[in-house]
């Protein structure tokens, strides 16, 4: 075992933390004196030291408590020097657990069948700073795509009632605060996660004070799925008929009010909350997005392999390009039932028109939904995305070029309308994760090691601004966890170091 280290880093220049690991220079501030004395304060703080061990496994960090695995127990710790930590769960065996965090919730399952395709049953264990740590459910699917919480974090909908082959379950709500007293949303339904013909998706529709449960999920013998809602436990059937299996995500809109299916008899369409349904188009498409205007971007399957598509709202589909893939980013490094493939913001999305297939590299072009306008990043097949696509800001699409398909390295960029610029000078960036406005961190010079597994792997951790070509990146961390999370604002980093 290697001695370990959790320290704490903030990665921008604005907001409370305890070392600047932006880049270097000094803080937009202008004549504002109190913003000075503060930037000044944050660059002199040291990174906080949080916890020692031996081969610590990051697993979550909340905007307050990062949550780990040591030997076989996961500890919660609050995010201050000195802090105590309080158990969290034991995992039996040499396991290790399995996490999702949603907002302050962290969904925890504490003996996945990791031989398994999916990771099959589990027991789960839903943990947050004010209830500390519950089991929820003896067997639950390990189906990441059918767990949530809602945006406030008071609401849960998760799997329960397994069977021992993962084939079928039950799919629950329940109150976090009351999280051992679910609800049945819908009893004994196919699961058969990841890839059954009917495993479901479920989470949550609406926005902060008026989410609902939602889920697409088949019901009874069914091979086609049922999208549905429900209010204070009454469901309503909102649109049937829909193509199974689904994609791994339930694609709607930014208020999560719109929602996109495809349809058994190859159309694309739209039902909204009310059950209100718009006919996109006679096409197959697996992926997909709705803006927040309405409009739908979406790959349409043609003769010819595929084409990029937008439906305006009211207006009939047009193409924009032929198209490979249309790239989706991953949710605090995990699966999740939320739309990861559009900016923050709802505008930009990355797509692919040419694939390299000894490789699985591609061009990288950038879709500016509101005009559909296009604009080729980069035109060799070198190309490939990491954990997320696109700044906090949404100004930037963030992607790899001149890719090395062994090493999994490649050189970082950043890339609007008007062109492309090199992060890092070599093409030794492994991941990058957006942080607060144009910050962003991102890892280097990767060193996978076999004996104490690959979460334990380390690089270099370094933090830069987008925005600023002027400033380069700065390195803040050495032997870095290759897999640090960031707290929810996105102002600071939680890492192990070695």
């Amino acid at each position: 075992m290697r001695r370990s280290l959790m320290t704490l880093l903030t990665i921008g220049a604005v907001g409370a933390g305890c070392v600047a690991a932006g880049p270097a220079g000094d803080d937009d501030c202008g004549a504002d004196e109190a913003c000075a004395t503060a930037a000044a304060g944050r660059r002199a703080q040291p990174p906080q030291r949080i916890q020692a061990g031996a081969d610590l496994v990051l697993l979550a960090v909340t905007d307050d408590h990062a949550l780990y695995q040591d030997g076989q127990t996961v500890y919660a710790t609050r995010l201050r020097a000195g802090a105590a930590r309080t158990v969290v769960a034991q995992v039996p065996g040499t396991n290790l657990a399995f996490p999702l965090q949603v907002g302050g919730v962290v969904f925890l399952w504490t003996a996945p069948q990791r031989s398994r395709p999916g990771f099959g049953v589990s027991p789960l264990v839903v943990w947050t700073a004010a209830g500390g740590a519950r089991q929820v459910a003896a067997q639950a699917s390990v189906g990441l795509v059918a767990t949530a919480a809602s945006p406030d974090g008071r609401e849960l909908v998760f799997t329960s009632n397994v069977t021992d082959d993962g084939a079928r379950g039950d799919l629950v709500h329940a109150y976090t605060a009351t999280a051992t007293q679910p609800t049945v949303l819908a009893r004994d339904i196919p699961m058969g996660f990841p890839n059954g013909r009917c495993r479901p998706l479920a989470g949550f529709g609406g926005d902060h004070g008026h989410a609902f449960p939602v889920a697409a999920y088949c019901a009874g013998a069914d091979v086609t799925a049922t999208l549905s809602r429900w209010d204070r436990g009454t469901r309503r059937d909102l649109i049937s008929g829909i193509a199974t299996p689904m994609p791994f995500t339930l694609e709607a809109d930014p208020r999560g009010t719109t929602f996109l299916v495809n349809l058994a008899d190859d159309r694309v369409a739209t039902v909204t909350a009310d059950g209100e349904v718009r006919f996109v188009d006679a096409a197959r498409s697996r992926t997909g997005f709705v803006t927040q205007r309405g409009d739908v971007v979406y790959a349409a399957r043609t003769a010819a392999g595929a084409e990029l598509r937008v439906a305006e709202d009211g207006a009939a589909p047009r193409a924009v390009a032929p198209v490979v893939a249309l790239y989706a980013g991953l949710y605090n490094r995990a699966g999740y039932f939320r739309s990861r493939t559009a900016s923050p913001d709802g505008r930009l999305a990355l797509f692919a028109t040419t694939v390299d297939p000894a490789t699985g590299l591609t061009d990288m072009h950038l879709l500016d939904s509101r005009t559909g306008d296009t604009a080729l990043l980069t035109a060799a097949t070198t190309a490939t995305v990491g954990s997320e696509l696109f700044t906090a800001d949404a100004d930037h699409a963030l992607y790899f070029r001149d890719v090395d398909p062994n090493a999994g390295t490649g050189a970082l960029v950043a890339g609007d309308a008007g062109g492309v610029r090199a992060i890092t000078a070599d093409a030794s960036a492994f991941d990058v994760l957006g942080g607060d406005g144009s910050a962003i961190s991102f890892t280097t010079n990767p060193a996978f090691d076999p004996r104490r597994g690959f979460l334990l792997s380390t690089g270099d951790l370094w933090v830069a601004d987008v925005d600023r070509a002027d400033r380069a990146p700065r390195l803040v961390s050495t032997q870095a966890n290759l897999f640090y999370l960031p707290t929810e604002d996105r102002r600071r980093l939680c890492q192990y170091s070695y």
